[in-house]
């Protein structure tokens, strides 16, 4: 069976897994690139979750440089 990569329980009791991976581009052992790539509806669900009990981040627009 195979376990989610992210796993936590939400404020309301709900649990949240997710599978996905990251690609982390590096370039003389310095991190200078990452691709998260992971299930975004059970994020964009979990988020609401969050907002709901006080997280207001949680609904904050995306961070894109």
């Amino acid at each position: 069976m195979l376990k989610p990569s992210a796993a936590q329980t939400l404020p309301d009791g709900s649990s949240y897994e997710n599978h996905g991976v990251h690609v982390v581009g590096m370039r003389w052992g310095k991190i200078v690139e990452i691709d998260a790539n992971e299930d975004s509806q059970v994020v964009a669900e979990s988020m609401k979750i969050l907002a709901a009990h006080g997280q207001d981040e949680a609904l904050a627009p995306p961070v894109l440089s």
